[in-house]
C-alpha cells in the first residue's frame, strides 16, 4: 500500500502519474516524478510521489531529526525516479506568482 502525494500548485499533473509511479517501484520502494526542464536538465519533483505505507516509521524518524527535504528523504529511502516528457507544457510546472498565474490561463485557453 503507498500514499500519492502532490503539490497543490501544479494544475497539469499527468493523468497516470500514479499508475507510472506504481509500476516503475514493484518493489515498494518510493517512486518521485521527474522532467526535463527548458534548458535540457532533468529536474525531480520530489512532491509529486508515491510513498509506501511501510516507509512510514523511516520518514516519521527524519522528520523528528529534522530533515524537511523531500528530495533528500526520497533519496535516503531509495526512490527510483519516473521521467515524464513532454512536449508543449511541463506536467509539473507551478504557480507561485502571479505571472505563473497568467502563463496557466494561456495555457488552458489555448488547449
Amino acid at each position: 500500500m503507498s500514499v500519492a502525494t502532490v503539490a497543490v500548485d501544479t494544475p497539469f499533473l499527468p493523468a497516470d502519474l500514479v499508475a507510472r509511479l506504481r509500476a516503475a517501484a514493484p518493489s515498494g520502494q518510493p517512486a518521485l516524478a521527474a522532467s526535463h526542464d527548458g534548458a535540457g536538465a532533468l529536474r525531480r519533483h520530489p512532491t509529486a510521489a508515491l510513498w509506501p505505507v511501510a516507509a512510514r516509521r523511516a520518514i516519521a524518524e527524519a522528520l523528528a531529526r529534522g530533515e524537511r527535504r523531500i528530495g533528500q528523504l526520497a533519496a535516503d529511502l531509495g526512490a527510483v525516479v519516473v521521467q515524464f516528457d513532454w512536449d508543449r507544457t511541463d506536467p509539473f510546472f507551478n504557480i507561485n506568482r502571479p505571472e505563473d498565474l497568467a502563463r496557466a490561463e494561456r495555457i488552458l485557453a489555448n488547449g
